[in-house]
């Protein structure tokens, strides 16, 4: 998910393939990260996750991808 959202795709539908919370993926991904980074790197409003733009270069650099 992270990877797709890096590479500027969307994800909702394989957040509700998978009967995922987008809440509880930015938080699992925020918490999984937050040692790396410091910060929370995605944001959920909603239905809808998006990268902190602050920290895109950084994880792009993480993931290996880019848009």
């Amino acid at each position: 998910i992270l990877c797709a959202l890096v590479r500027g795709e969307s994800v909702a539908a394989l957040i509700r393939e998978n009967r995922l919370m987008p809440s509880m993926v930015a938080d699992t991904i925020n918490e999984a990260l937050y040692d790396e980074i410091g910060d929370i790197v995605l944001e959920c409003d909603g239905d809808s996750l998006t990268i902190v733009e602050d920290y895109l270069e950084d994880l792009e650099e993480l993931t290996g991808t880019g848009r």
